[in-house]
């Protein structure tokens, strides 16, 4: 839990660069900033503000990000309608999480897969 300072605003801040300890990363954490909502809240921040995406000039190989617009867009005005997202309604999906793996190169992905997981696809049993 981030601890916090007057009016509610986090100690370790945008302002005060995250208090972050340049040793701390140095020899022991590769953020170098204390505490994990302070350091979802720097690589939030550290973004930049809002950038005005009128001005992109995309090319085909941005077509994932173009993809990945489209839909967060989409979503947004089905759920302003009174839609309910998509995703609400495949809630199994979620079951999946990635993982690694070094296997020696004689094994097939799915022998690598079903020895890791129990599973050439990785799922989780329901």
């Amino acid at each position: 839990m981030a601890v916090l300072g007057p009016g509610f605003v986090p100690l370790a801040n945008r302002s005060n660069d995250y208090l972050i300890d340049r040793e701390e990363q140095k020899h022991r954490s590769f953020t170098g900033v204390r505490g994990i909502a302070e350091q979802d809240q720097m690589a939030q921040e550290s973004q930049g503000r809002i950038a005005d995406r009128t001005r992109e000039h995309l090319t085909p190989t941005d077509i994932g990000v173009v993809r990945f617009r489209r839909v967060m867009l989409d979503g947004a005005k089905a759920l302003k309608d009174g839609e309910e997202p998509a995703a609400a309604q495949r809630h199994r999906s979620y079951r999946l999480r990635s993982g690694g793996a070094v296997a020696p190169s004689d094994l097939s992905f799915d022998e690598v897969m079903k020895q890791r997981f129990g599973s050439a696809t990785g799922r989780v049993p329901s």
